[in-house]
């Protein structure tokens, strides 16, 4: 059978010759698509030499989201130059960074590259010589406020003091004012001059950063100016943990006295006392001389085992019985529960009973898919407890993370708290107690 329409050699190859590329017409746009698409699946482990991560640094997308060969490679170098670089590779890294960065550093639209966040981060690696005065073009730059955020922390680090003038300069900038305000925070009270206090105050009445008055007020307080009658006058303005630790610095309540205070609330009781170390109570010294009474009170409560935090989203759904069994811990024989009954419907939870100080509690928590209903857990132990007479009340910290930091106290020395010093109580969670503190504010508005 003939296939070929001639047995003529060179017929036979111009034949295969043309049929080969009408194959490769048709198939070569899929071939390169998938090499593509297999080249910007790049991943940082996949980058081995500094060769390689130049490559893809060089090939890959600025814009691309898809795209993950430049990515890829930032973070190849980052970790390149920390451990295994020697100086030659370092300054050639560190080359390549700033000459990224420079291209881009004076486009206010930030979507011409989405990685000089990490490109700094790179840089700061390699931590060349000239660094800091290559920063200081970066932090005046008109790169995005979120990508200069880390230069500016990293240009104040590696000039101190040096960067107040242009930190001073920066305050100015809305986008950036809580870094600048926590840079100088960090600096000492010797950073502490007329000038930079005066713009501190100034910066209370930050409105285009609602994050700025509170990083200010903190760096007052971190200067020793948390007495300042212009920071008493705008606590309203500064967030609730700022302005508890306002409150105990004005009313000369030192770390020790402040632990005491906790007793006498019922959120510490008095089986933790040998679990206090003098560390301890330095530690919760230092984070209040910087203004971070969050750290202050609950890493103290964590270290003395009288707090229990944790991630408000479960995987794959709130297991009930397991955090009942945990909050038990935090309370001890004051308000054990015991009795752990748990009705569920697939993967909802329809009801939990329980026995807490002997007394039958029961709550229906909402069904919010990997989210904990915690206001339902703590009005139903705390109805329990309301129903045992007793004056134990489980209370939640209010923070801005989806973190529970779970307490128990007794009911009056919780409100107490949170009325002389602003305990800040997380409004939600603790309705009951909440209700209890306005219900008293009212009445004694009547009198």
């Amino acid at each position: 059978m003939q296939i070929l329409p001639t047995d003529d050699p060179f017929f036979f190859w111009v034949y295969l010759i043309f049929w080969t590329l009408c194959v490769l017409i048709v198939f070569l746009p899929f071939i390169l698509m998938w090499r593509q698409e297999r080249a910007e699946q790049m991943r940082t482990r996949d980058l081995k030499t500094l060769a390689a991560m130049k490559r893809a640094f060089r090939w890959g997308s600025k814009t691309s989201h898809t795209d993950y060969r430049r990515p890829a490679a930032i973070y190849a170098m980052e970790g390149f130059a920390k451990k295994e670089a020697d100086a030659a590779q370092r300054a050639e890294i560190a080359l390549l960074m700033r000459g990224a960065i420079s291209r881009v550093m004076h486009n206010s639209d930030h979507r011409a590259d989405n990685y000089v966040s990490q490109m700094l981060a790179t840089l700061a690696a390699a931590a060349p010589f000239w660094e800091a005065d290559f920063l200081e073009q970066v932090v005046r730059s008109r790169l995005d406020g979120g990508e200069r955020l880390g230069a500016i922390e990293r240009f104040a680090k590696l000039r101190g003091r040096a960067s107040l003038e242009v930190l001073l300069q920066l305050a100015d900038d809305a986008p950036v004012a809580h870094v600048v305000a926590e840079a100088i925070g960090r600096m000492g009270k010797q950073a502490a001059t007329p000038e930079v206090l005066s713009r501190l105050e100034r910066m209370l009445d930050e409105t285009q950063n609602q994050r700025a008055p509170s990083t200010a007020a903190r760096a007052l307080i971190s200067f020793g100016e948390a007495a300042s009658p212009v920071l008493v006058r705008n606590l309203n303005k500064i967030d609730p943990w700022t302005a508890f630790t306002v409150r105990v610095k004005t009313a000369g309540i030192d770390a020790a006295a402040l632990i005491e205070r906790l007793f006498i609330a019922g959120i510490l009781d008095d089986d933790r006392r040998g679990l206090i170390k003098p560390s301890m109570i330095t530690k919760m010294q230092k984070a209040l001389d910087v203004g971070d009474g969050f750290e202050a009170v609950t890493k103290f409560l964590w270290r003395v085992r009288a707090i229990y935090t944790f991630d408000m989203e479960r995987y794959p759904v709130p297991d009930y019985a397991v955090l009942l069994r945990r909050l038990t811990r935090i309370g001890g024989s004051r308000v054990k529960i015991t009795a752990i009954r748990v009705q569920m419907d697939g993967e909802a939870c329809l009801e939990v009973n329980c026995t807490i100080a002997g007394q039958p509690a029961r709550f229906a928590p909402e069904f919010w898919g990997n989210f904990v209903d915690l206001e339902a857990v703590l009005r139903g132990l705390n109805d329990g407890l309301a129903a045992a007479g007793l004056r134990e009340r489980f209370a939640n910290l209010g923070n801005d993370d989806p973190i529970a930091c779970v307490i128990v106290g007794h009911d009056a020395g919780l409100t107490k708290l949170a009325e002389t010093l602003g305990l800040p109580l997380d409004v939600g969670t603790n309705a009951p107690i909440v209700g209890e503190m306005g219900a008293e504010q009212h009445a004694a508005a009547q009198t």
